[in-house]
C-alpha cells in the first residue's frame, strides 16, 4: 500500500495509488469469477438442506473467494478515498499556482489528468464540465455492487457511457444493451460530480444483488421536468 508523504500528495504518489487501484480491481474480478464458476453469490448458504456442505460447489474455494472479496473491497474503498483526497490536494495546489502554470503552455494539472484519465478516478481538464451535457443521473447505488466498486455515487450525472453521449443517446434501453453485451468487460464511463468530470471503469457482472450493475439511473429529461 502506498503511503502518502506529508499532508500534500504529489503527482507521483497519486499515480502509484492509481496503479494499485487497478491491481486491486483485477484481483476482485478474479475472485468474482470463482463465484461465477460455482454459480453462487456472496450470500447463499454453503450447506444443503440437511446441514452438510453442498456437493454442487467447491465449498472451500467459495468460502476463500468470499473472504478475499470482502477484504479486497475494503482495501479498494480505502484506496479510493486516498485517491480522491490526493487529487483534491493536488488540484487545489495547482489552482493556487495557476498563474505560473498557465504561463508554461501546458500546465501540470492537464498533464496529470491525461496521465490518469484511464486509471478509474481522475479530474479531466480537457473541456469544462459545464459544456458536457449529461445523459442520465444516478439515483441509487447498492452497497457492494459493481457500480459502487467502480466509484459511482448517488447524484452523479453520466456524461458518457461506453459509446453513448448526448449526441446519440435516446433512451435508457441503449445503456441496458451495452451492459448486456459487455458483461464481465470494462465499460468506460465519464461522470460529472460537483462540476468535475471523472472517468470511471465499470465492469457489469453477476453479483449477490439484483442486475449487473447494482445501481439505477434516470434520464435527465425526466429530472428536469
Amino acid at each position: 500500500m502506498v503511503v502518502p508523504s506529508g499532508n500534500t500528495m504529489k503527482k507521483e504518489e497519486v499515480l502509484k495509488l492509481m496503479e494499485e487501484k487497478t491491481k486491486l480491481e483485477r484481483k476482485l474480478a478474479d475472485f468474482n469469477q470463482i463465484l461465477e464458476a460455482n454459480n453462487i453469490g456472496m450470500d447463499e448458504s454453503l450447506l444443503d438442506a440437511e446441514g452438510f456442505p453442498r456437493s454442487d460447489i467447491d465449498v472451500h474455494q467459495v468460502r476463500t473467494a468470499r473472504h478475499n472479496i470482502i477484504c479486497t473491497r475494503n482495501d479498494l474503498k480505502g484506496l479510493m478515498g486516498q485517491i480522491e483526497q490526493g487529487l483534491e490536494h493536488y488540484f487545489a495546489e495547482q489552482r493556487l499556482n495557476g498563474a505560473a502554470a498557465s504561463s508554461s503552455g501546458t500546465s501540470s494539472t492537464t498533464k496529470l489528468a491525461n496521465y490518469v484519465e484511464n486509471g478509474g478516478v481522475a479530474v479531466s481538464t480537457e473541456a469544462p464540465a459545464a459544456t458536457q451535457n449529461p445523459i442520465c443521473k444516478v439515483n441509487l447505488v447498492a452497497a457492494g455492487g459493481p457500480a459502487e466498486q467502480a466509484g459511482f455515487r448517488v447524484g452523479d450525472e453520466v456524461v458518457e457511457f461506453g459509446t453513448l453521449n448526448a449526441s446519440n443517446f435516446r433512451e435508457l434501453s441503449q445503456i441496458a444493451d451495452i451492459v448486456k453485451n459487455q458483461q464481465n468487460s470494462v465499460i468506460k464511463v465519464r461522470i460529472r460530480r460537483q462540476n468535475r468530470i471523472l472517468p470511471l471503469e465499470l465492469i457489469p457482472r453477476v453479483w449477490s444483488g439484483r442486475g449487473l450493475l447494482g445501481c439505477n439511473v434516470l434520464p435527465m429529461d425526466s429530472i428536469e421536468r
